[in-house]
């Protein structure tokens, strides 16, 4: 059974969640673009970022997704020891894969 493409995001955020982000479902060729990447991040050096980042979120608020054809935007917020992180993420799914994650942050609460 083909997973819904809320439940494709759902599953790398679970990931992030649990320290765990080798189980999202990434595209082999993945894109991840925007702060707090250094710059474009491509296949294996996605998966070790969100490594990199999975310790430091204590627990991720999803507010909603919105879905379009192959896209995913999802705002949410981010719990760190640094505080609270609003973010909006926008993802493109292809073939039940991730193909590509462009994030957007701000600082502040989601309402």
């Amino acid at each position: 059974m083909m997973r819904t493409a809320i439940e494709i995001v759902e599953a790398l955020l679970h990931g992030l969640r649990t320290k765990d982000p080798g189980i999202a479902p990434l595209a082999p060729d993945v894109v991840l673009e925007g702060a707090p990447s250094p710059g474009r991040l491509v296949g294996a050096e996605v998966a070790a970022f969100l490594s990199q980042l999975s310790p430091l979120v204590d627990a991720i608020r999803v507010e909603r997704h919105i879905v379009e054809g192959p896209y995913v935007a999802t705002m949410l917020a981010l719990d760190t020891a640094a505080g609270r992180v609003s973010a909006f993420v926008c993802f493109r799914l292809s073939n039940g894969l991730i193909k590509e994650i462009q994030p957007f942050y701000g600082v502040g609460d989601i309402r």
